[in-house]
């Protein structure tokens, strides 16, 4: 145009006959200048455009470089939302989030610069409309925001779960501390009442020795978690981490140190009881002998010949028993120390009762010794009597000897021989002195019968006897040697003196021989009697020669009075002879009478002896079957002898009476006491055989019960062991519970099995504390307790399963039951179906699933740890069960992960094809508008070709533009079908078909409008060419008339000049 203009100022000046026109001049200076101002104006604003574009495409740059860089990130923060792997793994992961945190401030000051960016574009170029660098912006900062959220709950996860594990293995440590200290403490707290429990706790305490290995591991594992999850913490918790963990190992240091001291102590207890139950077993085996030994010399009558050997015996075994108190305080001081360790221990009871046997076997050497000391005292005293009555026969033998010479001389007896008659018969009476030895002599050796073995008594009796027929035997030669004397002195004397002196004698000996006959309340009495009644039948046979001698002499005298008398004094004789014989007929006959009765009461105390000494066997009942049926033998042996001793006490009860009838009333008391002891003694015998053969039998049935409970508590410990180990693993909740029910049973019935046990050992203990069954109740009882702790344990631990197993399965179904409902939930909203705004709606739900994805992802693995810590006290099959539902949670939880990920990713990718169709919609509005409004002014009529010529190029420019923006169209169509197969957004459909008509309108408006310029372009040029050929025609009919305007020249020149004109 300012070309056209220019052309047509020349051409007014060329009309104007070449000269400028001023005003013409001046307009073109005025329209050069103001297209040199819009050039300028162009020129700037086209420097400013270039300057908006370059700062917009630089600030799109850099948020495409932040965005590409989170996406990267964000990759990153995903691999850093996997939990799984050990605690390095996750540590590593936890740095790397930490780097995020880190390079995410740095884009978050990036971010900052960029805001500020594009508030300096929109405060540098005013009215610039920043749309597209808001939206971008704002979808920056919503993906920072999500990539921060996502990186701070991947971040806190993996601190969570770092933090979690080393708690769990803290508490794991600590468990297992309060675990083993309670295990400890019972081993501490309840001291054993025997061997076997500090046998059993000793097991126990190895078990757990052996189990610390597992507390150091664990150590090992908190140290591990330590180290690394002081790497985490702030800098002012890590004291609290130390001092909690420097706890725990010094309560593990503890609890190895109360363990060696436990050990310690029950090894000193074991150790202690060892030697006790050696020292009280050494001095109960010597002492049961000792007792034995005791016994049997007790029961047993003595040797009288062995006396002394015995009493050298008891007193060396005395002196045994006394060198052992040595050994009896040691044990006492040993049970003392029992006692210190545990109060109720039955040690003191039975070392208790060992001192007492010790005491009593003491008391019985004593008491037996002082026996055979009196033994031998009255043994001495024996002898000695013997002797002096040997020594009395043995001289008065010697005198007896002298007073036979004086019978051996001739003549007639003169006054001295009459003096050595009287001498004789002072002598004569001596023999009393004689009669009073031989009485002591009989009463010492009676006094030993009743210790003395029966070949004891025997040789007394037989020494007793050849004394007597030895003192009879002296008494006889003293009758017989005074008989002849009297016979010689008889001879030589007159028969005046004869019968008077024989008439003296008579009516003496008749004094002494027809007193009254008195029954003697003693056998000795009885023999004295007897022997008084011989003494009296020898002095009268002596004086049978003097008798019948004055018979003789009568003879030779006539006097009849006299010879009457003789024969009266003769009948008086031969009466007393025959009554002196049978008085010592009967003293014989009573005295054989009370013999043959202490004879079979003798032999019945003999036999009593033998039947006590039999009996005395039977006194210590072993509870051992073999021993107890040995004894029951004897008692039924003695039992069955009964009828001999009743036979012997028959024999003695007659005997008794035959003696009671010729004793002295006085006497009665003392024979019947004697027999009435023997009875008692016999009494006592059977009773004892009775009450012993009952004990034996109540002891064997509590043996054989006693056996029978020992068999049935260790059958039934046995199998209660057996259901006890027998603890195979359960498969589920139901199984876990019906089993603990069982142990709570089989715990009830263990403790209603307490008071069988205990009363099944007190009842050992009683029968024999050291027997065969009270070792095996208390290893029953030792194994009880074992098993009555090991049950405890095992309910404990299965309560913990229990719980574990109830608390996984709530946990279970209430994950499963989240699970499902966030399920639906992403089913609900991940439908990539609706408008933007109904998209954006479902993207922040779905933005907030992700959100939970990653802070209640914690929640799942709790359930699968959970559910893995049931692995190991769960049945295979229930295992498999167990990993199949967690597969099948984890499997759910990883597919929704991928699902809420995917919609995410769905929704994004649907919102950024939104929110590009938003763009290119808007661009394509933008650039349809600006194309309405450039054909609007394409429309206006222009004045010049040259104008209608840049409209006509300028058009074609744009419909270039329109036909160039096709594929933008059909792009923004394609996104928007693709919109609408996605979303099912029908309203997209109307502004697709809007789009396309409109553009399809445009198109063709653009076309008519091309073609109706080109045809006003062409008409206008046709029109000026016409115009210009017009104007060269009258130029040149001017410049024609101008050069006819010279009328100068020649005719010929003028007719040229007049043709031209005329042409």
């Amino acid at each position: 145009m300012f070309r056209t203009l220019q052309s047509r100022a020349k051409q007014l000046e060329s009309l104007n006959y070449g000269t400028s026109i001023d005003k013409i001049e001046e307009i073109i200076n005025s329209v050069t200048t103001e297209f040199e101002e819009a050039e300028a104006s162009a020129s700037k604003l086209s420097a400013l455009l270039d300057e908006i574009s370059e700062q917009e495409a630089s600030i799109i740059d850099d948020i495409k470089e932040i965005s590409e860089a989170l996406a990267h990130i964000r990759d990153r923060v995903m691999k850093c939302e996997d939990v799984t792997g050990d605690d390095k793994k996750i540590l590593a992961r936890l740095d790397v989030a930490r780097k995020i945190d880190d390079e995410l401030e740095e884009y978050a000051e990036k971010i900052k610069t960029i805001k500020s960016d594009i508030e300096e574009l929109k405060e540098s170029f005013k009215g610039f409309e920043a749309s597209k660098l808001a939206k971008e912006f704002v979808a920056l900062e919503k993906k920072y925001e999500v990539i921060e959220t996502q990186s701070s709950k991947a971040y806190t996860n993996l601190y969570y779960v770092i933090e979690k594990h080393y708690k769990d293995r803290l508490k794991s440590l600590q468990r297992f501390i309060e675990v083993h200290k309670e295990k400890i403490v019972w081993c501490q707290g309840e001291p054993s009442n025997d061997r076997y429990g500090v046998e059993a706790k000793l097991s126990a305490l190895s078990d757990i020795k052996a189990s610390l290995k597992l507390g150091s591991a664990k150590k090992k594992e908190v140290v591990t978690s330590q180290d690394l999850y002081e790497q985490i913490v702030d800098d002012e918790d890590i004291e609290e981490v130390q001092n909690e963990c420097e706890a725990a190992f010094t309560e593990l240091k503890e609890l190895d140190d109360s363990l060696a001291e436990c050990q310690t102590s029950l090894n000193e207890a074991l150790a202690l009881w060892q030697q006790y139950e050696l020292m009280t077993e050494n001095l109960s085996s010597w002492l049961k002998e000792a007792e034995s030994r005791m016994r049997t010399e007790t029961m047993n009558q003595i040797d009288i010949s062995m006396v002394q050997e015995k009493i050298e015996e008891t007193e060396a075994l005395l002196e045994e028993v006394n060198s052992h108190d040595d050994e009896l305080y040691e044990l006492m001081e040993k049970t003392e120390e029992l006692i210190e360790i545990n109060t109720d221990c039955r040690a003191g009871e039975y070392a208790n009762q060992l001192q007492s046997r010790m005491q009593a076997l003491v008391k019985f050497c004593n008491t037996f010794l002082s026996k055979l000391n009196q033994l031998t005292k009255d043994q001495k005293l024996y002898g000695e009597t013997i002797v002096k009555m040997e020594q009395w026969l043995k001289d008065a033998e010697e005198k007896l000897k002298g007073f036979e010479q004086l019978t051996r001389g001739g003549g007639k007896p003169t006054v001295a021989y009459q003096s050595k008659l009287q001498s004789l018969k002072s002598f004569i009476e001596e023999k009393k002195n004689g009669q009073h030895l031989l009485n002591a002599v009989v009463e010492h050796g009676e006094d030993l019968f009743s210790a003395i073995t029966p070949e004891g008594r025997e040789k007394i009796r037989s020494d007793l006897r050849k004394l007597r027929d030895t003192w009879e035997a002296h008494l006889d030669k003293v009758n017989q040697l005074y008989k002849r004397v009297e016979s010689i002195i008889m001879q030589w004397s007159s028969f005046d003196d004869n019968f008077s002196q024989a008439s003296k004698w008579l009516e003496e000996t008749q004094s002494r021989a027809g007193a009254e006959f008195e029954l003697k309340p003693t056998l000795s009495e009885k023999k004295a009697q007897l022997q008084q009644y011989k003494t009296i039948y020898q002095d009268i046979n002596s004086h049978e020669s003097m008798i019948y001698g004055l018979k003789e002499k009568v003879e030779f005298l006539t006097d009849e009075e006299t010879s009457e008398t003789v024969d009266d004094m003769i009948d008086q004789y031969q009466e007393m002879v025959s009554e002196t014989q049978r008085r010592i007929g009967l003293c014989e006959e009573y005295i054989q009478q009370q013999e043959s009765f202490l004879y079979h009461l003798e032999k019945f105390r003999d036999w009593l002896t033998s039947q006590k000494a039999e009996l005395s066997m039977c006194s210590d009942v072993s509870p051992e079957s073999s021993d107890a049926q040995m004894k029951m033998n004897i008692l039924d042996s003695l039992e069955e002898h009964e009828e001999e001793g009743q036979v012997l006490v028959d024999m003695c009860e007659k005997s008794l009476k035959l003696t009671l009838k010729n004793t002295e009333p006085s006497g009665h008391t003392a024979i019947k006491g004697d027999l009435d002891i023997q009875k008692k003694c016999w009494l006592t015998l059977q009773s004892d055989i009775t009450e012993g053969k009952r004990k034996l039998l109540e002891v064997m049935s509590q043996y054989n019960e006693c056996e029978d409970k020992v068999q049935t508590l260790k059958n039934w410990i046995k199998s209660i062991e057996i259901r006890v180990k027998d603890q195979s693993l359960k498969s589920n909740l139901e199984a876990k519970e019906n089993h603990f029910d069982h142990l709570k049973e089989l715990e009830k019935e263990i403790i209603d099995k307490g008071p069988e046990i205990s009363d099944a050992l007190s009842q050992a203990q009683n029968i024999d504390s050291e027997g065969k069954h009270a070792v095996q109740i208390s290893q029953i009882f030792s194994r009880y307790q074992a098993l009555k702790n090991a049950l405890k344990e095992m309910i404990s631990r299965y309560e913990q399963f229990i719980r574990e197993h109830r608390s996984f399965l709530e946990k279970y179904e209430e994950c499963t039951e989240w699970v499902d409902a966030l399920d639906h939930d992403l089913r609900e909203h991940a439908e990539v179906v609706g408008d933007m705004k109904i998209l954006q709606m479902r993207r922040k739900k779905v933005e907030q699933l992700i959100e939970l994805k990653s802070s209640q992802s914690s929640k799942v693995d709790a359930v699968l740890e959970l559910g893995e810590r049931l692995y190991s006290h769960t049945a295979p099959d229930g295992r498999e069960s167990l990993r199949q539902s967690l597969r099948d949670l984890r499997e759910r939880w990883e597919g929704w992960c991928e699902s809420v990920t995917s919609a995410g990713s769905t929704l994004d990718q649907c919102l950024q094809q939104f929110s590009d169709f938003s763009g290119a919609q808007e661009q394509l509005t933008r650039w349809l508008r600006d194309v309405e409004l450039a054909m609007q002014q394409h429309t206006e009529l222009k004045n010049s070709l040259q104008e209608k010529t840049a409209q006509l190029q300028n058009h074609r420019l744009v419909h270039q533009e329109i036909q160039a923006h096709q594929s933008l169209v059909e792009m923004v169509c394609e996104k928007a079908q693709a919109l609408v197969n996605q979303t099912q957004d029908k309203t997209l459909n109307v502004y697709i078909q809007s789009i396309q008509t409109l553009f399809h309108n445009i198109v063709l408006k653009s076309r008519d409008l091309q073609d109706k310029l080109e045809l006003c372009v062409q008409d206008h040029g046709q029109f000026n060419s016409l115009c210009k050929s017009f104007g060269d025609w009258l130029n040149l009919q001017r410049d024609q008339l101008h050069l006819c305007a010279d009328v100068s020249g020649e005719k010929s020149d003028l007719v040229k000049k007049l043709d031209n004109l005329k042409v």
